[in-house]
């Protein structure tokens, strides 16, 4: 059960058999197992691999800005529309800060190693913009050994 918040968490103990979050979200870990959540624990890490790091930032601003909205806003949206109107305050610089971009497996793992702090037993890379297979090379010769060796 995905979750976003106390009575999430504590809905998807009481009746999935594990919780999906995104990111590194302890305090929800930690409200799942309190309340006796017992299942895996999924993360998603939203992420942009391009050859260049700029290139990566723009297109992560473009193509995906919900890291750069607050809290649970994202969730909450209820039109098409108003997401529109709540990215437009979305900085590059704010996706530049939260989102793992670019060539360098650093950030990547420091994504995944704060996941893993947080209770996380699974993740996934959601590789944002049309690359997917640079993304795919990337992680077969960089980074899939570096998330391993965790």
């Amino acid at each position: 059960v995905s979750a976003f918040g106390d009575m999430a968490a504590r809905a998807a103990a009481e009746h999935g058999d594990g919780l999906w979050i995104t990111g590194a979200a302890a305090e929800t870990v930690q409200q799942f197992r309190d309340a006796g959540g017992s299942g895996p624990v999924y993360s998603q890490i939203t992420v942009c691999w391009a050859g260049d790091k700029e290139q990566a930032i723009d297109t992560a601003h473009r193509i995906w800005p919900n890291p750069g909205l607050p809290g649970q806003l994202a969730q909450d949206l209820r039109t098409i529309a108003h997401f529109e109107d709540a990215v437009k305050t979305v900085s590059r610089d704010s996706i530049a800060r939260d989102v793992p971009t670019g060539p360098d497996p650093e950030s990547y793992l420091q994504a995944a190693k704060e996941a893993v702090a947080a209770g996380v037993d699974h993740l996934y890379f959601h590789q944002i913009g049309p690359d997917q297979e640079g993304f795919l090379r990337f992680w077969d010769e960089e980074l899939r050994d570096l998330v391993k060796a965790m």
